[in-house]
């Protein structure tokens, strides 16, 4: 996260927004998954698009520490491009 996503973040009202931090470390009581969450909200939290190859590295069920996420508050989105004329998906933090 830049300063300037920082203090955007917290400079400028959102109507319910979510804190990324606080709900990070509210993640730190829930159960065995705790790392690979934590390990993908690290990868998206700067807020750019990040592919799900990169998040597969992290966590062979991607999809559920994502849904786990989203539940808790973020506002995680799924993307599909194409890139070199191959199809690729991905996902992206919504920081504001």
């Amino acid at each position: 996260m830049t300063i300037q996503q920082i203090l955007d973040f917290y400079i400028y009202p959102v109507r319910e927004r979510v804190d990324p931090i606080q709900l990070y470390y509210s993640l730190s009581s829930e159960g065995k998954f705790e790392n690979q969450r934590k390990l993908i909200l690290d990868i998206l939290i700067d807020g750019c698009w990040v592919s799900t190859s990169v998040i597969q590295r992290y966590a062979l069920q991607y999809n559920a520490r994502i849904k786990e996420l989203r539940d808790s508050g973020f506002d995680i989105i799924s993307e599909f491009g194409v890139v070199d004329g191959k199809k690729v998906t991905g996902f992206r933090l919504m920081l504001q």
